[in-house]
């Protein structure tokens, strides 16, 4: 028996120790995608154990709570739902080489897992699916070994086979998808690529056929390192994009950028705080386009925001308001939710949420999350929204690659009974109210102050002197 299967033995035994309720607490879960879709929510991610990272998907619902893993390193990143099933799309590392990991997840019965494997390393981003068994599962694959620059990968499956694959990038730089979404007949496939600014990132949107024929392309960005995390499709075949941006000094911004059907770039804005920035999803609610961000947005902490835009007419994306994202005690996370769900899902220590729902999974012992606040926000960051000049865009930079061949391979998984419960949550809408720490507001006055206090002994011992003389 090899090193490796050893491992995964005693892996296993002690995830079936940890996971079940009744024998003790669950592993750590780093929940890296979640939907929660009609009664059901269903959960991706990874599992800590010891030094290992193993790739987890599973459900809660009232009446089941399921996990499922694989025993080799991965993770789960990418999901989608439909129709109380979900897909789940991530990286499982056989033998050491990395593969596309794909599970599809039914409730009321046993899951589909394999692994899509390539003389190649394939590694898996997000999936779409069609119906009827049709899915679309991109990634990314180091397909040329002299270049060692990565290309984006595209895998049509039917019912668990690969019937098609395609490999487009720029050449001899690399390229990353986020996202793939079905919009207007074609896939569009969102990512980052280096090729635009030699050295720099931007982003690029590629729109391709079902049968996986590339159609066109754009790539738009600027001077900075520029990634896309998020892209929602609008009814006038444009495309609203959200990412973050690296300018000039050094931190990340948030952005908000819409793309029109031909390439154009309508509106650009970025989202600036107190530190490091980040517009990590976007999604529709009613007649709102919700762009959800992380980052410094209050002074000496970071949190979770929601921005709120409407359309003005046809061209014009206005910023209406904003919300922070409270939650009792606990920091909160942006969760990233499938393509098309139009939902806002967060997550603190053991616990995740959706907030136009007020629906809460827990997956610990100890959950004391009974309300979220949303903190009216949209006065001070009406002040850090600011346009974005000097971003460009280029058309035909992606062209098709070497494909390789790629085969599904079954992978064995366990399960275990998940330490969760659902319940719902109280989210209330409040004004802002900052809160005064009188310790942190001393430290603060000090440092913005430090030339004026080396300066004031010296003033101090300039007007002691002057006295002194005055009274000789």
């Amino acid at each position: 028996m090899s090193r490796l299967r050893i491992a995964a033995l005693l892996i296993s035994a002690a995830l079936l120790l940890l996971l079940v309720p009744s024998l003790g607490a669950p592993a750590k879960v780093n929940l890296l995608t979640a939907h929660f879709d009609r009664d059901c929510v269903f959960l991706g991610g990874s599992l800590k154990v010891g030094a290992y990272s193993l790739p987890f998907f599973g459900y809660v619902s009232n009446s089941t709570r399921k996990l499922y893993y694989v025993d080799a390193p991965g993770f789960v990143t990418g999901s989608y739902a439909t129709n109380g099933s979900g897909v789940f799309v991530g990286t499982v590392f056989l033998e050491g080489a990395p593969s596309i990991l794909v599970a599809e997840v039914e409730p009321r019965g046993e899951p589909r897992v394999y692994a899509l494997r390539s003389a190649v390393p394939l590694y898996g981003v997000d999936v779409v699916s069609l119906g009827n068994g049709t899915l679309f599962v991109a990634g990314y694959v180091y397909a040329e070994a002299t270049t060692r620059s990565s290309d984006v990968v595209v895998v049509r499956l039917s019912k668990g086979t690969p019937v098609r694959v395609v490999v487009f990038g720029s050449p001899s730089f690399d390229d990353h998808p986020r996202r793939i979404l079905y919009a207007g007949g074609y896939l569009v496939v969102v990512g980052e690529t280096w090729a635009y600014n030699v050295s720099q990132g931007d982003v690029f949107v590629a729109r391709l056929t079902p049968q996986l024929e590339l159609k066109d392309d754009t790539v738009v960005g600027g001077a900075g390192i520029d990634t896309p995390e998020d892209a929602l499709p609008l009814d006038d075949g444009s495309l609203l994009l959200v990412g973050s941006t690296v300018g000039g000094d050094g931190t990340h911004d948030g952005f908000v950028a819409r793309v029109s059907e031909v390439g154009g770039l309508l509106y650009l804005s970025s989202i600036t705080g107190y530190g490091e920035e980040y517009a990590v999803a976007v999604t529709r609610v009613g007649g709102a386009y919700v762009v959800v961000a992380y980052g410094g947005f209050e002074e000496d902490t970071s949190g979770a925001l929601i921005l709120n835009y409407t359309l003005r007419g046809a061209w014009d994306l206005a910023f209406q308001g904003a919300y922070l994202v409270k939650a009792s005690n606990s920091s909160v996370l942006p969760v990233k939710a499938p393509w098309g769900a139009r939902e806002a899902v967060f997550k603190t220590d053991g616990e995740v949420f959706e907030v136009f729902s007020g629906r809460e999974v827990c997956l610990s012992n100890n959950c004391s999350l009974r309300e979220v606040v949303l903190a009216e926000y949209g006065k001070q960051v009406s002040a850090m929204l600011s346009p974005i000049y000097g971003w460009r865009t280029l058309h035909g930079v992606m062209k098709a690659r070497a494909t390789p061949e790629v085969e599904a391979l079954a992978l064995d998984y366990r399960g275990a009974l998940l330490n969760a419960s659902t319940s719902s949550l109280e989210v209330f809408i409040q004004p802002y109210a900052r809160r005064f720490d009188p310790v942190k507001e001393t430290i603060k006055f000090l440092e913005r102050n430090i030339p004026i206090l080396l300066f004031l002994p010296m003033v101090a011992a300039a007007v002691i002197v002057t006295l002194q003389i005055k009274r000789r």
